[in-house]
């Protein structure tokens, strides 16, 4: 499952930081969008807590794309 915005972005450089507690992106703070940093955490450990996997990109010219994957239920995988 895949999202993708055409809002702020982030730069790439941010990937690994984006899912920390209260973290939020320099344009998301420059911009002044509201948000406490913690929807992506969230995010991060609910995937995680069912054995998926979880990734954001910095599209060129702006946005981003957030993915993530979880196994089916019932599958051997």
């Amino acid at each position: 499952m895949s999202v993708r915005d055409y809002g702020p972005g982030f730069d790439a450089a941010e990937i690994p930081l984006l899912f920390e507690r209260f973290r939020r992106s320099e344009r998301a703070r420059a911009s002044n969008v509201p948000g406490m940093g913690l929807g992506l955490y969230l995010a991060k450990h609910l995937v995680e807590a069912n054995g998926g996997r979880i990734w954001a990109e910095a599209p060129e010219g702006g946005g981003a794309l957030f993915a993530f994957a979880i196994p089916r239920l019932g599958s051997d995988e």
